[in-house]
């Protein structure tokens, strides 16, 4: 597909999957109006970097707090960008796949599972960017990935929007589903999780692709609930 034809309605739609992920409020379409919808195109936003806390960014983030807004401003941006590059070497160390082209690889699996109980889907694998214009009139299902992160006591978190916006590019059905290693019981030890080369952190990304999926799906009636 030519990357021109991407509407800015669309871009703006998915910038604000990465600023509003927290105050996004769910929208339901009803199942019988969904299935109506002739055709839909499915396309994702690019992975955000894992973040990674240590003793080290948290000591930085709490420096910055006692010099007033503006000090607070920069340690919590000096913060961000050492928890950023604790996370890239944490992903090159470990080889770590990239989480929302799992999500987006699970997705179209579980589609073609459930092709009857979908419209029609034309899938844009590639990540779309804020480059991209649409002068389309399809529908638009939005995978937007917010946040990354693997914190000691709390293992990984991920966070991820699912929009889906009209040919006239109103949002009418949104989810936001933030996936929480604490909450499944599972391991949330960095070390335990760093461990041969990251094997059980590798296993948390494909666990956490999994269960985002299904709770997404479900939201658009497809699959358990």
């Amino acid at each position: 597909m030519n990357s021109r034809n991407w509407a800015v309605s669309v871009v703006v739609a998915i910038c604000l999957l990465f600023t509003q992920s927290c105050a996004t409020v769910t929208k339901s379409i009803p199942k019988d109006e969904f299935r109506k919808i002739p055709s839909i195109r499915l396309v994702r936003s690019a992975s955000p970097d894992l973040l990674k806390p240590t003793a080290g960014s948290q000591a930085i983030a709490l420096t910055g707090v006692f010099f007033g807004a503006i000090g607070g401003g920069i340690g919590g941006g000096l913060a961000a960008a050492a928890e950023i590059k604790n996370g890239k070497k944490l992903t090159e160390e470990c080889n770590l796949p990239d989480f929302g082209e799992l999500v987006m690889n699970q997705f179209c699996e579980e589609i073609s599972v459930n092709k009857d109980d979908f419209p029609e889907i034309v899938i844009e694998k590639e990540p779309v960017s804020e480059e991209y214009i649409d002068t389309s009139n399809d529908y638009i299902l939005v995978l937007g990935f917010n946040s990354l992160r693997v914190a000691n006591s709390k293992g990984l978190t991920a966070a991820t929007v699912l929009k889906l916006i009209d040919p006239s590019k109103k949002v009418i059905s949104q989810k936001l589903f933030v996936y929480k290693s604490f909450e499944y019981k599972r391991c949330c030890k960095i070390k335990e999780l760093e461990a041969d080369k990251g094997k059980l952190l590798h296993e948390e990304y494909k666990y956490a692709a999994e269960k985002t999926t299904s709770k997404l799906l479900s939201h658009l009636h497809i699959g358990p609930k």
